[in-house]
């Protein structure tokens, strides 16, 4: 989500469509990377537990990369031309080829979407992100080819709509009314009744998990510092694998709990355990990818204070770690912050010697890089620990 000038103004529609087809080259570059890495941790075929949801990730490292391509372009532009549809049906003042960005870039993951106010596109974006983080096109494939392991996907989606559902519950709770004023369109989440409210946190909750972006605003204090803390613990958890989203992945998340469970004792660890590396590398995993969101918003922070004027007020710890969150695990989300360090008007000719937004560019596109490397190096070192091991 981190350009160098306005999405919208500054870049023309065929701009526009060369960065969706990057975007979408490197979901697919991604997905096959970090599938790569997680056959290599499981071993040799016939060591993998047979209908697991595990084992039928390893299997889809196998498939060509033209395999690849139709399944994350063909659906993309499917997403595209939904939210364009519904935006013609609903008479709303954007153009359809805008419109099909919007679903499209949604659909991969590539977060520089825009809020949207309408609620018809509002819950076009949430039902096409809740699909993508499924990785549902992937998830029917692959069980026509494996119905064994359809118990154990049905498992994995379940944990994942609770996790969204819990999510959800707890933004309701944190956005409850305080004598705020309301937002731009008159019904931000803290003026809504409970229902409604929990309704949109539910599409808020689908929106950050899978694709990064948000569906209601989050910057300038227009969401509670709770709902700052859940948004980000979204992002650092991910979606499903078969998703381009990026983050930890719900079931590595699974896996980190459970091998956390086995070391203090609270749940069984058999030596012979075909998950026990699995979960090894998910608990190493989320440890630095939290080390990385720490260092991040750290840094913006110290970017903020030398790049500031003495008239802008300090951020908040929480709208650091959002946004570096949001950076480190492949989201478009902010709580301001970033955009107080890439600003335009941090150009020099008006009291600045020199340019000062290239410091948090700079500083933000080695995060995005780094959490997109992250889980693939430590699932290959921990492959290659496994490998050693055995030799």
């Amino acid at each position: 989500g981190l350009l160098a000038g306005d999405l919208y103004e500054d870049y023309s529609p065929t701009g526009r469509g060369v960065l969706l087809l990057i975007g979408a080259l490197g979901a697919v570059a991604w997905l096959r990377a970090f599938l790569t890495a997680w056959a290599q941790l499981a071993g040799p075929r016939q060591d993998r537990p047979a209908g697991t949801f595990a084992t039928l990730l390893t299997d889809l490292a196998s498939w060509s990369l033209t395999r690849w391509l139709l399944i994350v372009l063909l659906p993309a532009s499917a997403a595209g031309a939904i939210v364009a549809g519904v935006d013609v049906l609903t008479h709303r003042p954007i153009p359809a080829l805008e419109s099909f960005y919007q679903g499209a870039a949604a659909w991969i993951s590539l977060g520089w979407t825009t809020p949207a106010n309408a609620g018809p596109q509002r819950f076009t974006l949430g039902a096409i992100c809740l699909i993508s983080g499924l990785g549902l096109p992937v998830l029917i494939l692959v069980l026509r080819q494996q119905p064994a392991a359809l118990r154990d996907c049905a498992k994995a989606v379940a944990a994942y709509l609770l996790l969204l559902t819990g999510a959800a519950a707890l933004i309701t709770a944190y956005e409850t009314p305080r004598g705020r004023g309301g937002g731009d369109d008159g019904e931000r989440l803290n003026d809504l009744p409970v229902a409604r409210r929990f309704l949109r946190a539910a599409n808020l909750t689908a929106a950050v998990s899978a694709a990064g972006l948000t569906t209601e605003p989050l910057a300038d204090r227009q969401a509670s510092e709770g709902t700052h803390a859940v948004v980000a613990a979204l992002l650092v958890i991910g979606p499903l694998p078969t998703s381009p989203g990026g983050g930890l992945k719900v079931t590595l998340l699974w896996a980190a709990l459970g091998g956390m469970l086995a070391t203090i004792g609270l749940a069984p660890a058999a030596r012979d355990d075909p998950h026990r590396r699995l979960r090894h590398a998910a608990i190493t995993l989320l440890v630095w990818l939290l080390i990385a969101t720490l260092v991040t918003a750290l840094g913006l922070l110290l970017i903020e204070t030398l790049t500031a004027s003495r008239f802008t007020p300090p951020p908040a710890l929480s709208d650091a770690l959002l946004d570096a969150a949001s950076a480190v695990c492949g989201g478009g989300i902010s709580g301001g912050l970033t955009h107080a360090v890439t600003n335009e008007q941090l150009t020099h000719g008006i009291r600045l010697p020199v340019d000062l937004y290239p410091y948090g560019m700079s500083w933000l596109m080695l995060a995005m890089l780094a959490g997109r490397l992250l889980p693939v190096l430590v699932l290959l070192r921990c492959a290659a620990g496994k490998a050693e091991a055995v030799a």
